[in-house]
């Protein structure tokens, strides 16, 4: 019987064992910061794209990666098949880009937009990240501790 190294189990069970292919939308001061500062394969994710609007961007590199037209999006997507979305857009183009990514077979959703992302697919996970929430829990705890 062979042993099994310590922390195996856990990154099967996170599913940290096979990186998921994922893309970055919004490549501004948030999406630049977000890119540049997560270590994504110990978070279990590979980004293979990124995009943008912005002309001033377009083309640069984040984190690895050309930052690309967002009309490409969908060539790249049918092509590279990502399963996960990085969306730092504004709250108004969340949820149109959010049902164009499940359409083209994204199922998980990280989501720094003011907009929280609803989606009525059970099998499409989204984490809606809110900085204003835990800035007020660090209130509460500094006040209340």
């Amino acid at each position: 019987d062979k042993k099994t190294e310590p922390g195996i189990k856990c990154k099967e069970i996170l599913g940290l064992s096979n990186l998921t292919s994922a893309v970055m939308l919004g490549i501004g001061k948030l999406g630049v910061v977000v890119a540049e500062n997560m270590d994504f394969s110990k978070q279990g994710f590979k980004l293979i794209g990124a995009f943008d609007i912005d002309e001033k961007v377009i083309g640069t590199t984040v984190a690895g990666v050309t930052v690309q037209d967002l009309a490409e999006l969908e060539a790249f997507c049918k092509e590279h098949r990502p399963k996960a979305a990085f969306m730092c857009v504004p709250s108004s183009a969340a949820a149109e880009l959010a049902d164009r990514l499940i359409d083209l077979g994204v199922i998980g959703f990280w989501n720094f937009s003011h907009h929280d992302i609803r989606i009525e697919h059970p099998e499409v996970a989204v984490e809606n990240v809110h900085f204003g929430d835990t800035l007020m829990r660090l209130s509460y705890k500094i006040k209340n501790s």
